[in-house]
């Protein structure tokens, strides 16, 4: 295999490189040319665009930040203990209030926050009612709480 002669001569690498660049640059002068290169502009301005997003969505906000470095501190202390419960529940007078009632404290959220959705008949002094508590940041919590009709109100079965 031999070199050819036009190699040898001086510059001519360097002819060879500029001729080689230029390829693009003539491939751009035709209309082909110039939709892809606008399809390109486009592709890597969105990547950009799309790496930022992501970039800043990992980062805690400002409550994280400071609940982790009061934990690192060790300033945040045991939760606090549960409210003594009398043995026995307190009668409401209708079947809802004693179902929000009993839910709320078992929840452990304010009053106001559940509520009553409908209640079911389960026979003699008995219903079902189906509550529903807000717990806050749009967690909503549902269930199903058994009462009974007693000698002094509804309670909680």
């Amino acid at each position: 295999m031999s070199i050819p002669r036009q190699a040898l001569v001086p510059g001519a690498g360097i002819q060879a490189a500029r001729t080689l660049l230029l390829v693009p640059v003539r491939l751009l002068q035709t209309p082909l040319g110039r939709r892809v290169m606008i399809a390109g502009a486009l592709t890597l301005s969105l990547q950009g665009v799309v790496a930022g997003i992501y970039q800043h969505a990992d980062a805690p906000d400002g409550t994280a930040r400071t609940v982790a470095a009061q934990v690192a501190a060790g300033q945040v202390g045991a939760p606090p203990a549960p409210a003594a419960r009398s043995a026995r529940a307190t009668a409401a007078p209708t079947p809802e209030a004693a179902a929000t009632a009993w839910y709320a404290r078992h929840l452990k959220v304010a009053a106001g926050k559940v509520r009553a959705l409908q209640r079911e008949s389960q026979g003699r002094g008995r219903m079902r009612v189906l509550v529903m508590a807000d717990r806050g940041s749009s967690r909503l919590t549902t269930a199903l709480v058994t009462v009974a009709r007693g000698e002094d109100g509804w309670t909680v079965r």
